[in-house]
């Protein structure tokens, strides 16, 4: 993924669902937000890390804090330690490094016009005993929507691209690959052939497989394609319509139709999977079976002169 360092009291649009980042202070407590997506952009919920974690959600000018978690086991005063943040489905979920399940989550209520959109991080903390004040680092890393900050001039070179695969031996994404959703950890955006049909699914990176959505199942696949770069947005739709720049991931096993990827909410998670026109349906591996949704994500490309054609589908995995 892209890296930044966060400034102080920026503004980040965030509006993917997730993050990921990675912070370091000599204070042990560092201390983010994450704030309205409408002006003035007000904070919803404080989250603070090192010693007692917590979310501390505010309304009505009060703060709610919501079950302090203990975390002194996390050392982040010497050296960076990588968190991640979803929130979805109308659960906060905060994890930390790799580990799949998270250590602090909470439930809220999604209101009309108060939805998450921003993340603000503090770096500076003052010790209020010792009248000391601390710095903390904080680098981020940049989700499928576009998480840099306003201020920042457009970053070249992250036109999305394949990178191949071989999940038995290798046991690492890519270091830019796009998070395209979460399911107990985050999902990656993934590719294999199936049956005739180069078919977009998800990658697991915790059981070093890809599942892809074919066939009222799911078929899992060793070999295969992650997409990478971070030149991509998500948009909402519905059926069979399909914004002029949509990214084209695959084909279909009937007449080399285009396949898209999309991505919905489903039993608590994000999953992302394919689109197929001709069906005017979203399809999600989950749990053995082809999820099949009418209301999804669709992944495109912000610049509608840099489009995916059948052209560029030709897929480089060694069979």
């Amino acid at each position: 993924m892209m890296s930044f360092e966060a400034e102080d009291g920026e503004l980040y649009p965030a509006s993917s669902g997730a993050i990921r980042f990675q912070v370091k202070c000599t204070s042990g407590v560092a201390l983010l937000a994450l704030c309205n997506v409408k002006p003035p952009h007000k904070e919803l919920f404080k989250i603070i890390l090192g010693g007692a974690s917590k979310i501390q959600q505010a309304h009505n000018h009060c703060h709610d804090i919501i079950d302090p978690v203990n975390t002194e086991f996390i050392d982040f005063t010497v050296q960076h330690q990588e968190f991640w943040i979803t929130w979805f489905g109308g659960v906060i979920h905060v994890g930390f490094g790799d580990q799949t399940n998270p250590f602090m989550w909470c439930n809220y209520v999604r209101e009309e016009n108060v939805k998450i959109g921003y993340i603000k991080f503090n770096k500076k903390h003052l010790n209020r005993h010792t009248r000391t004040v601390h710095f903390t680092d904080w680098i981020y890393e940049e989700s499928p929507i576009a998480l840099r900050p306003t201020k920042f001039k457009k970053i070249n070179g992250g036109d999305l691209r394949w990178v191949p695969l071989n999940a038995e031996i290798d046991h690492r994404v890519p270091a830019d690959a796009l998070i395209g959703g979460f399911e107990k950890e985050p999902l990656y955006i993934a590719r294999a052939h199936h049956n005739g049909s180069l078919c977009p699914g998800k990658y697991v990176v915790s059981l070093r497989r890809a599942f892809l959505p074919w066939g009222r199942r799911e078929h899992q696949k060793t070999r295969l394609e992650i997409l990478c770069g971070y030149n991509a947005a998500w948009v909402k739709t519905e059926g069979a319509k399909i914004p002029q720049n949509a990214f084209i991931a695959g084909t279909s096993e009937v007449r080399q139709e285009p396949l898209y990827i999309g991505r919905a909410e489903h039993d608590g998670c994000l999953i992302n999977g394919k689109i197929h026109v001709i069906h005017g349906t979203c399809f999600l591996p989950y749990y053995g079976e082809e999820i099949v949704v009418y209301s999804y994500e669709i992944l495109v490309v912000p610049d509608v002169n840099f489009r995916g054609t059948l052209a560029d589908v030709a897929c480089t995995i060694n069979l």
